[in-house]
């Protein structure tokens, strides 16, 4: 179905506040005088198109969310709004869909839109690429156990038993 912008026939009941309605494309508008609501991006880190619904409703509510409660219905249980095209500024009905927690953090990582954080960049890493280096260096070079070697480079046992093990840090030669 081909629908412009704030064009198109069918207007959905919005179910936080039925004053307003949205169509298939995410457009609101106010019921009684068709005045269209201007839409925001309300935080930087998650940048999904929000409405405020009345000027004493200091809520500001996500486009998408107020999309799919309209018209495929309220969230199931245990599911969240994903956006199948990967684009958060994409509100038609037919790029939004119920999934799990796991399929949309799934579908993300699939997509590149969210990347593991690994190695030192993660926030509770004990160890650098160069400790790491230097762990498997002693390794490969003496018979000393990860006790030792944590000791004589005095890093935490467990780290250097992990790294040993292949368990973390398995991109650093």
């Amino acid at each position: 179905m081909k629908v412009e912008q704030g064009r198109t026939k069918e207007w959905y009941d919005i179910p936080v506040n039925p004053m307003y309605e949205i169509n298939e494309n995410g457009v609101v508008r106010k019921k009684d005088t068709k005045r269209i609501l201007k839409q925001h991006i309300r935080d930087k880190k998650q940048p999904y198109l929000s409405v405020h619904l009345g000027l004493k409703d200091k809520k500001c509510y996500r486009v998408h969310k107020l999309i799919t409660e309209a018209i495929l219905g309220g969230c199931p249980i245990g599911k969240e709004v994903n956006h199948k095209d990967g684009n958060k500024m994409n509100n038609n009905i037919l790029n939004l869909e119920y999934v799990t927690r796991s399929q949309n953090g799934l579908h993300a990582y699939k997509y590149g839109l969210h990347h593991a954080i690994s190695g030192e960049s993660c926030h509770n890493a004990k160890l650098t690429v160069q400790d790491v280096k230097n762990i498997k260096t002693l390794k490969q070079t003496t018979k000393m156990g990860y006790r030792k070697i944590a000791r004589q480079l005095g890093l935490p046992e467990i780290a250097t038993k992990w790294v040993i093990m292949g368990k973390n840090w398995k991109g650093v030669e």
